[in-house]
């Protein structure tokens, strides 16, 4: 994950220059840099819950033997 952050940051970031261009594809990249931070932001939290999740299950594990 934090390997792809650096990507997806870059990503923004190209876009973003674009932007401040005037690129005739200005407002879509907007929308589709919205959506990949928004995407992003989900599967950190996905994440997140998953580890959290698991490590209820491993105290569980270790309670019960």
């Amino acid at each position: 994950m934090d390997n792809h952050e650096q990507w997806i940051q870059r990503i923004c970031d190209n876009g973003r220059k674009l932007i401040e261009e005037g690129h005739e594809n200005a407002r879509e990249f907007e929308l589709k840099i919205n959506e990949l931070l928004n995407a992003w932001t989900e599967l950190k939290d996905a994440v997140e819950e998953r580890r959290r999740r698991l490590a209820e299950a491993e105290r569980a594990h270790q309670y019960l033997y």
